[in-house]
Order: structure tokens, then sequence, then C-alpha cells
């Protein structure tokens, strides 16, 4: 990573001192302008460590690890955690908790987060 430093600044006088204004603008002006810069970041590497595993309740442009993927939260994806399910025409099942429910001739609907059964 290039990196640069601030400038150090001249030691005040006891006296307004107009040359010592005049050297302690330029050094903010130079250091501004580095922060300023529209160089771009450049690395010899990165290191994360502790990534979420999950896309699941982060925000917007967080990464996460996802096996030996790294991804990015994106809008209008959806980022379930603990949450599965099977279905066959005629009955609904539904895991939850390590309890099953098995309702023959029940249709369901539902969305991430809320499942609505309707008995017909």
């Amino acid at each position: 990573m290039q990196k640069f430093r601030a400038p150090a600044l001249p030691l005040a006088p006891v006296e307004y001192d107009q040359q010592h204004m005049a050297q302690l603008i330029g050094a903010l002006r130079l250091y501004f302008t580095q922060q300023d810069s529209n160089v771009p970041l450049q690395m010899g590497g990165l290191r994360l460590l502790n990534l979420p595993t999950s896309g699941y309740n982060l925000p917007e442009g967080t990464v996460f690890q996802d096996g030996e993927f790294l991804k990015i939260v994106s809008l209008n994806f959806a980022y379930v955690q603990g949450v599965s399910g099977t279905g066959s025409v005629g009955s609904v099942t539904i895991t939850s908790n390590s309890v099953l429910i098995n309702v023959q001739g029940v249709s369901g609907t539902g969305n991430v987060g809320t499942v609505t059964v309707t008995i017909i």
C-alpha cells in the first residue's frame, strides 16, 4: 500500500509571523491535497479476518465469506439463515428447530421469514 505521511508542521513563534503562517498553510495544503488525491489505493496484499459467514441481517456493501468465496451484500437479494423446507402436491412439510409437521390436504403460501398455512 502506498502511504503518505502528514507533513511536519512548523513550531509556532511567540509573535505573529507572516512567513510562519505561509509555511503552516503550505504544509496543510500539501496534507489535504494528499487526502483528496484521486490516486487509487494500491496494495501489495490484503488480509481479512473474522468475516461474517452469511449476508443475513448485514448492511448493503458488507463483505462476507461464503465457503471459499467472498461476497458483497446487495439490495434486492434475500440472505436467508437457518430456513429449509420441502413439499409436494397435496401436502406441506415444515421443519423448524427439529420439529417436523406433516399435514395432508393443506396448501401453504409464504415469504422469507413468514410461513402462512391455509387449511382447505
